[in-house]
């Protein structure tokens, strides 16, 4: 009798495909994408791509809730670099959301701020998945790397208690929109 062994075949695919492939998920699903911003990413490392937002009422968020993306590519950005790029995408969202009533009152947005590295050092991966995740009032910041070398993705794995409900809800947006299909 012979066994059956299944090996498993990770999708390798560039840069290029990897964003074609993503900003086309986003489209399908209704993100309006800018192709520029008004404000400059201050690192010369990152490379802007894209913004897509989408703003729609969400029972689940108790309101109005946007929903925005910020991609960029880097070579092989450190922890230090990617937690400043945050902080700036989180900033260009906020600038970016529409004239609704004051956040938290009805209304509340996610920035995903997503980096497509060509590489990622082990630390800096170990490092992603351990960051706490940033406190903003009624407004989430996230981190997510898509590591092209291994074509991984990278997020913080914490589940604090006030908001862990959300944190599995956003988590299951970043599988569905930034995984690789198939």
């Amino acid at each position: 009798m012979y066994r059956r062994i299944k090996t498993i075949m990770k999708k390798y695919i560039s840069q290029e495909e990897y964003i074609m492939q993503i900003i086309d998920r986003l489209k399908n699903n209704g993100y309006g994408i800018k192709n520029q911003i008004k404000e400059n990413i201050p690192n010369e490392s990152f490379t802007f791509i894209s913004l897509a937002k989408k703003t729609e009422f969400a029972l689940i968020r108790f309101g109005f809730f946007s929903t925005i993306f910020v991609i960029s590519r880097s070579a092989n950005p450190s922890i230090s670099d990617l937690i400043n790029y945050s902080s700036v995408c989180y900033k260009i969202a906020k600038k970016s959301t529409p004239l609704l009533p004051p956040r938290s009152f009805m209304y509340s947005f996610l920035c995903f701020s997503c980096v497509i590295a060509e590489e990622l050092d082990d630390e800096t991966c170990i490092s992603i998945k351990q960051l706490d995740i940033p406190k903003h009032w009624a407004a989430t910041e996230r981190l997510v790397v898509y590591n092209v070398a291994d074509s991984q993705l990278y997020y913080s794995e914490k589940r604090p208690l006030w908001g862990g409900f959300y944190h599995g809800l956003d988590e299951s947006v970043i599988n569905y929109l930034l995984c690789l299909e198939g």
